[in-house]
């Protein structure tokens, strides 16, 4: 609760399932590399999720009340999504309905989710080579 804005521009789509601040940083991710000790993190069992979860909560996590996180992606509407072999995640509109504060997906779907977001705006323009990208700017929800 520090921070008053993210801008992450072409970057959320390229973050996969245990990308941490070092390789080190999961315990999991750690063993497989053959490391312990004082070697990683100790990570909260909460900080392993999926990777759009995983965005949004540490997004929502570092945000002020009222702060705003500044996306551009490129969406599943186009082929932007799937053609850079660095993608390890995938985006549309819908995507973030998960975490909008109100949105029946949100409430419905237990998915390890802490972010609560209003969306500012939102809009998709068409670039060259058929590539959709997503503009959305969120707003921390916060007590």
């Amino acid at each position: 609760s520090s921070i008053t804005e993210i801008r992450a521009w072409d970057i959320i789509e390229h973050i996969g399932d245990c990308d941490h601040v070092s390789e080190w940083a999961c315990r999991r991710c750690a063993a497989e590399r053959g490391f312990g000790g004082e070697d990683f993190v100790e990570l909260r069992p909460e900080r392993h999720p999926l990777a759009q979860i995983h965005v949004m909560n540490e997004a929502y996590r570092i945000l002020v009340p009222g702060g705003r996180f500044d996306i551009e992606v490129p969406t599943t509407d186009g082929r932007g999504a799937h053609q850079d072999p660095q993608h390890r995640s995938y985006w549309n509109l819908n995507s973030f309905l998960y975490f909008t504060e109100g949105d029946a997906h949100r409430t419905r779907f237990k998915n390890g989710t802490q972010a609560r977001f209003k969306v500012i705006t939102s809009s998709q323009a068409k670039h060259p080579g058929e590539v959709w990208k997503l503009k959305i700017i969120l707003e921390a929800v916060k007590p």
